[in-house]
């Protein structure tokens, strides 16, 4: 608990979530959830329309370079 406390009470806390804020606004955040894909602004209707919008921007990625979006060997 002091941990969280000691970085509650950060300066350094309280700046990158000013940031956070400033940037979102910036972005046209209105509230949460706000889902953005590849830069855009993104507002499904259902959980279905995300998942569909993530998996189209996948296989979009995947056909410019088929290597590039291999996961990573752990």
């Amino acid at each position: 608990m002091d941990r969280f406390r000691a970085d509650l009470n950060s300066p350094t806390t309280a700046e990158r979530v000013e940031k956070d804020q400033t940037d979102g606004l910036t972005a046209g955040v209105q509230g949460t959830p706000t889902f953005f894909l590849n830069g855009r602004k993104f507002e499904p209707n259902s959980y279905q329309d995300l998942t569909t919008a993530i998996d189209v921007a996948s296989i979009r990625i995947w056909l410019r370079d088929p290597l590039r979006s291999l996961p990573c060997p752990r």
